[in-house]
């Protein structure tokens, strides 16, 4: 009986610690889906966080507006894999971090060549040897006009970005989705850690 009992409890355990059918996750804001609601609306979400997967569904997070508090929450939806036509997962940076570092790099240059050159004297007299307000001012000034062509610079380097990798899932049946699910989350969360 003893014998018996232990088998059975060891069986239990070992199929419970060996089990790859449920995993609780808690990721950043990397994921893009497809999906059908309870609706039969097709709605696309992008910038999800995942919190659960098991072998039927997957659940994630996303914020929504409350108009009662006036705020935005965060939302765990659950879909099972059948309601899901599309998964996918962050590849580059956004657009707006794009345009930003243009900008960036754009004012930063004009600054240093601003500092360097001292004071903006289109007339081309050295009368006088620039002073340190003098040379922030001129700096801040070639920033400035600087920042602008960098602005375009990345705005033109990010229309052809793509920012998600998207897999079309519309094929595969529930399990072969639950395994292409699982590797293309390993994926994304090297890719993006």
């Amino acid at each position: 009986m003893k014998i018996t009992f232990f088998t059975i409890l060891m069986f239990f355990f070992f199929g419970k610690a060996f089990s790859q059918t449920d995993t609780l996750y808690k990721t950043e804001k990397i994921f893009s889906l497809i999906y059908i609601d309870s609706t039969n609306e097709v709605i696309e979400d992008d910038d999800l966080k995942l919190t659960y997967l098991d072998s039927n569904s997957l659940s994630f997070e996303t914020s929504e507006y409350d108009y009662i508090t006036t705020r935005w929450k965060p939302v765990v939806h659950n879909i099972k894999f059948d309601k899901i036509n599309s998964f996918g997962y962050k590849i580059g940076t956004d657009k707006g971090s794009i345009i930003g570092r243009g900008a960036l790099i754009g004012f930063g240059l004009g600054f240093i060549l601003g500092a360097i050159e001292g004071k903006f004297n289109p007339v081309g007299d050295n009368s006088t040897k620039p002073s340190f307000g003098g040379r922030i001012g001129t700096g801040f000034l070639f920033g400035v006009a600087f920042a602008i062509p960098g602005t375009l610079i990345g705005l033109i380097c990010s229309i052809p970005g793509k920012e998600y990798e998207n897999v079309n899932l519309k094929k595969y049946q529930t399990a072969k989705k639950f395994e292409v699910i699982q590797r293309l989350i390993k994926k994304a969360i090297k890719i993006n850690t």
